[in-house]
């Protein structure tokens, strides 16, 4: 045989072992993690046997019962992003036969695959596989699982919009936790709609067509959300709801939130929510609700407006609302306390002084005797006058500056029926001396009683003057 032949043999004889070699190579069983790097490295370089390999692999650890290698499997595919990969990806997101956990583990290999890609259409396509595997999921399982509304959030496109509004009105009971992740996943959709809105507006000449849509979107979700908290839904994911649209509001939170506060269309329940949420940001502007809330309390008496009002100072104050309500309650008893006074003052002066000041031990008797000594020293005709009777007739020229001696004289002849005397001589007192002593001693002259009584009389003057002076208007 010539040396050209024996040459040629041996080289035919080299490619024949070549291709056995990369023949056995391409189909070699994946067992573990040696044989997995190598099939990956082969795969990577465009070997189609690749892809059977791990496809038998799959369906061998299924098999045998071998999560940990499907796992893996499913890992090295994710990190693979071709047609092949993505293929199987799709397969085991949606069998039967493998667990949720080897599910859910395959359509997250094709999200970081979506997200790994810089070509759009290739991002759009998987977008669409993962929906159409998310869709089947959810009409197996009654509803989407964690993962799947997560991934939807992030993906927000249409027709992740619609899966997600359609799942969380479906009725049920006992599903807060999801309801409550469904409204994240939509809030992220809706501030990357109103991030999208923001720059469409900035620019000169926007697209109109995707700003309309845009548009839709933001509204659809938003209606969505309010008409949530407008229903009879549970008090957890009302709370959600309204801690989720007001971040997503920033930086127009508290207009957007005075404004539902502010309307009809919520009730009780949904605005002391609103409240809290508003409690939470610690803003000055809850000061002017208080106010306001305050002012409607002093406004009314019926008990049911007092304890709607003392809801809503205890949901946006809570740390302040037992002062709060102390005070308010202190000032409805004194507004309340006026109100029957000045009908008494109406039945005349001398009945409405035993009123206020029974609380202080003055009886009846006692504002008799007085009423009775002022009536006697008006009848005065002593030169010159005495002192007490200084004091009355000087106390009813403060009452009656304009008048002259003669109708002071007639006035002073009331005694305690006149308007405002029994202050007026208590304030001349008060204001003439400064030692307690002698004030105490010239109210014991003034109206003749004794010590004890003047004391009280004294006293009941510092408490009440204010009211006293007040019902005088």
């Amino acid at each position: 045989m010539s040396i050209h032949k024996k040459q040629s043999l041996h080289l035919l004889i080299l490619l024949h072992f070549c291709s056995l070699f990369i023949c056995n190579c391409g189909s070699r069983q994946i067992k573990d993690k040696d044989s997995l790097d190598i099939n990956h490295e082969q795969a990577k370089s465009g070997d189609k046997n690749s892809y059977e390999n791990y496809e038998k692999a799959l369906e061998k650890a299924q098999e045998e019962n071998n999560p940990e290698l499907q796992e893996m499997i499913i890992k090295d595919l994710a990190s693979i992003p071709t047609d092949e990969s993505r293929e199987l990806l799709k397969k085991e997101a949606q069998s039967e036969s493998t667990s949720n956990e080897i599910n859910t583990m395959a359509l997250n290999g094709l999200y970081e695959q979506s997200k790994a890609s810089d070509d759009p259409e290739v991002t759009k396509k998987i977008y669409s596989d993962i929906i159409d595997i998310i869709k089947k999921n959810a009409d197996k399982n009654n509803g989407l699982s964690s993962n799947e509304i997560q991934i939807l959030g992030e993906i927000k496109d249409d027709e992740s919009e619609k899966l997600l509004i359609e799942d969380l009105l479906k009725p049920s009971e006992n599903d807060e936790i999801r309801k409550s992740e469904i409204v994240q996943a939509l809030v992220r959709i809706f501030v990357d709609r109103k991030n999208e809105l923001k720059k469409q507006n900035e620019l000169e000449s926007p697209d109109l067509e995707k700003k309309s849509k845009l548009e839709a979107s933001f509204k659809n979700i938003e209606d969505t959300l309010l008409n949530l908290i407008k229903s009879d839904t549970s008090k957890i994911l009302k709370t959600t709801i309204l801690n989720e649209l007001y971040n997503a509001y920033t930086p127009d939170s508290r207009n957007k939130f005075m404004a539902m506060y502010n309307s009809n269309i919520y009730d009780e329940e949904t605005k002391l929510l609103i409240l809290k949420v508003l409690g939470y940001q610690k803003d000055p502007g809850n000061d002017e609700i208080i106010r306001s809330l305050k002012s409607e309390f002093l406004k009314t008496e019926n008990t049911k407006e007092h304890t709607r009002i003392l809801n809503r100072i205890g949901a946006l104050m809570p740390e302040d609302f037992k002062v709060i309500k102390a005070e308010l309650e202190k000032e409805m008893e004194k507004i309340i306390r006026r109100k029957e006074l000045k009908a008494l003052s109406a039945k005349g002066q001398i009945i409405m002084l035993k009123t206020v000041l029974k609380k202080y031990h003055i009886s009846d008797v006692l504002i008799d005797k007085i009423q009775a000594a002022t009536e006697e020293l008006s009848l005065d005709k002593t030169t010159p006058m005495k002192a007490e009777a200084v004091i009355l007739f000087s106390s009813v020229r403060e009452i009656y500056p304009n008048k002259d001696f003669f109708e002071i004289q007639k006035a002073v002849q009331n005694g305690l029926r006149l308007p405002g005397l029994f202050l007026a001589i208590l304030n001349s007192i008060d204001k003439d001396f400064t030692s307690h002593d002698m004030k105490i001693l010239t109210i014991k002259s003034v109206w003749k009683i004794e010590e004890a009584d003047a004391e009280n009389i004294y006293k009941a003057y510092q408490n009440e003057k204010g009211l006293l002076r007040e019902l005088l208007h």
